[in-house]
């Protein structure tokens, strides 16, 4: 058993606005107790979260941790951690359907990436390596343009 996950809109983490998931050798079952940890926030963060391109610090558990300080991990700390792809992975999920797309939901709703992630104007070569990277302006004047 995973644990027990919440997701709640507002402060009251044990409200009619709470989800409470429970999972068992990886599927979510029906369960009433006490979650390990809540991810809480007002419906407003939320919404923007839900959002097809969310605003900035909006797109994820730990940008919203960090950035959001109404967005707040109540509960045990380190069964978060142990489970934050889990939780992420449910909220992924959430918001493919919030957004009304059909099941199947794909594997990852991360961008591609890969070659040609940047458009050519935007990589530059380290002098002393081969590869591409994607540099600040700040360093443009050390590196040399492929």
């Amino acid at each position: 058993m995973v644990g027990l996950l919440a997701i709640a809109s507002g402060s009251d983490t044990s409200g009619p606005d709470t989800n409470v998931f429970s999972l068992v050798d990886g599927k979510v079952q029906p369960d009433a107790g006490n979650p390990d940890f809540t991810l809480a926030a007002p419906e407003a963060v939320w919404t923007k979260f839900l959002l097809p391109v969310p605003p900035r610090h909006h797109h994820g558990i730990f940008a919203m941790h960090y950035r959001v300080p109404e967005f707040a991990i109540q509960g045990d700390q380190l069964v978060f951690m142990q489970h934050a792809h889990v939780a992420r992975r449910i909220l992924e999920v959430g918001k493919w359907l919030a957004l009304g797309h059909k099941p199947p939901v794909p594997l990852s709703l991360a961008p591609r990436a890969g070659r040609g992630r940047f458009p050519r104007s935007q990589r530059w070569l380290c002098p002393g390596h081969r590869r591409c990277c994607h540099l600040p302006d700040l360093l443009r004047d050390r590196w040399v343009r492929p």
